[in-house]
């Protein structure tokens, strides 16, 4: 069988389901650099691997590093945010070079202190001292608070995780992608607006990229930089996208292999790439749906312990951002 390919776009989803790592595994990542600079695609098998909304543990984890811990079958960084040191003088650069003096300065003045005060109890010939040790428990509030006030990112839209309204940031004019208490494909919603109230998991104040097989015109002509999309592929063999594939027969296959009791309604798209918008390249394959997460630098697509994209990420772009998109092996 050939390789999933974008270029060969009608058949791509089709050659999805007969590729064999798909078919053990219910997901295929792939990167395509031929296709656009630096492409890389995930397709997920959501009746094999669900969504759930992740949250760094600390407000100051290194939000790469936290990615990497979740044991997740493919994470991504997820909303947009507003900077706490955006509008001041200087602006973000200069917030992460004032948090890092001043938490890195507390942590050094506590380390100095708590060793003079060991010295001073161990040695024999004077008397031990009454200065207390600083707890552990400061260096790390003070660090908090100053990457709160220098480099606290708040999510410019909504964001629902667990079932619960972590933030309610109403952003009609935005998109969101998330799913409700199902697991299975027709659980998934993606488009304009906020997050239905039925969302279990969701993000909102995404940037609609395709709504129902259309590109809006926000996406069009966006200029060179690095882009993060997620999307809805509903797989319908009366779809004439499809029309003379081996898209029924794909289905089939796939779901005897996957031992699944039907075939797969649809399935997740993730593509990431560095150029001008080719947001076309998704309603080519055949995605529905699809909205833009954070871009630039603020951009983290990888599997297990790997990151495939985002190892470069500023400094305050990893303290700052704190909550993302994964998929966990069911």
């Amino acid at each position: 069988m050939p390789q999933p390919s974008l270029a060969d776009k009608q058949s791509f989803f089709p050659n999805v389901l007969a590729d064999s790592d798909f078919q053990k595994n219910g997901i295929l990542i792939r990167e395509e650099p031929d296709i656009v600079r630096n492409c890389k695609w995930v397709v997920i098998d959501p009746d094999r691997h669900e969504l759930r909304i992740w949250e760094k543990p600390f407000r100051t984890s290194d939000f790469v590093t936290a990615g990497q811990g979740l044991g997740a079958s493919f994470f991504a960084n997820g909303p947009y945010f507003t900077y706490a040191s955006s509008n001041q003088s200087g602006g973000k650069e200069l917030g992460a070079v004032k948090y890092y003096a001043i938490s890195g300065a507390v942590s050094l003045g506590t380390a100095l202190n708590n060793a003079a005060v060991d010295l001073r109890n161990m040695l024999p010939f004077v008397g031990p001292t009454s200065q207390p040790k600083i707890p552990a428990a400061v260096p790390k509030m003070v660090s908090d608070m100053t990457a709160d006030h220098y480099l606290g990112g708040t999510p410019v839209g909504a964001v629902v995780r667990q079932g619960q309204i972590k933030f309610n940031h109403q952003t009609p004019h935005l998109g969101y992608f998330g799913r409700g208490s199902g697991t299975g494909f027709a659980s998934y919603v993606a488009g304009p607006g906020d997050p239905p109230s039925s969302c279990s998991e969701a993000i909102g104040g995404l940037l609609p990229a395709v709504t129902k097989y259309t590109i809006p015109a926000g996406e069009q002509g966006r200029s060179s930089n690095q882009y993060l999309y997620l999307g809805l592929a509903p797989l319908q063999t009366s779809n004439a996208r499809f029309a003379n594939t081996t898209l029924a027969a794909g289905l089939m296959a796939y779901a005897s292999v996957a031992k699944a009791q039907s075939a797969a309604a649809g399935l997740i798209f993730g593509l990431f790439y560095q150029s001008s918008s080719h947001a076309q390249l998704m309603v080519d394959i055949g995605v529905e749906n699809a909205v833009l997460l954070d871009g630039s630098d603020s951009t983290l697509f990888g599997h297990d312990n790997v990151v495939m994209w985002g190892d470069s990420m500023a400094h305050y772009k990893r303290i700052a951002q704190q909550f993302g998109f994964a998929f966990y092996k069911r």
